[in-house]
């Protein structure tokens, strides 16, 4: 029997646990039951076993359980919030919510809209204290506090190479 026909056949009919799916230039494919909720699926192999023990949905939350629902971002914190939380409006699509957003809004005790823009005050992404954060009403506002930063930033090593030319000690 050809490859291709015993492949067809394995596909038109329910496979049964352990059943093998030979792959060209690869391991052979296993038909597998997820260990946490007995999902049937096709997984690699490694060594004639399932690579993979578990489906993509419980794999994907034993992954965040075990960092504590939490997971860095460029950056950013992210926190996975649970579904009865007050606050989980404001989470992405898998149930993540950046830490500053929502520690700003505990603080505000209210959601945050999604125009908000919560802002480090020493631009260290995860440093998420409160006395860290504040709260502009939109980008616009946001990007004229960095400008302002970034204008005094430039003024500070101007400064310093000015008193460096004139080998001045500096004052602070």
């Amino acid at each position: 029997m050809t490859t291709s026909l015993l492949n067809s056949e394995i596909l038109l009919s329910k496979p049964a646990l352990g059943d093998l799916l030979p792959v060209k230039r690869q391991a052979p494919k296993i038909w597998a039951a997820c260990e946490t909720c007995g999902k049937e699926r096709w997984t690699s192999t490694l060594g004639g076993r399932p690579k993979y023990q578990f489906c993509q949905r419980c794999g994907w939350s034993r992954r965040h359980l075990r960092t504590g629902g939490r997971y860095k971002s460029c950056g950013y914190v992210w926190v996975l919030i649970h579904p009865e939380d007050k606050y989980y409006s404001m989470a992405n699509k898998n149930g993540y919510i950046a830490e500053h957003r929502l520690v700003m809004a505990k603080h505000l005790h209210r959601l945050l809209e999604h125009y908000e823009v919560v802002h480090h005050k020493n631009h260290i992404r995860d440093d998420n204290r409160l006395e860290n954060l504040s709260l502009f009403s939109g980008h616009s506002e946001h990007f004229a506090d960095l400008k302002l930063y970034e204008y005094i930033e430039r003024l500070e090593e101007e400064n310093q190479e000015l008193r460096r030319r004139l080998k001045c000690p500096q004052r602070f």
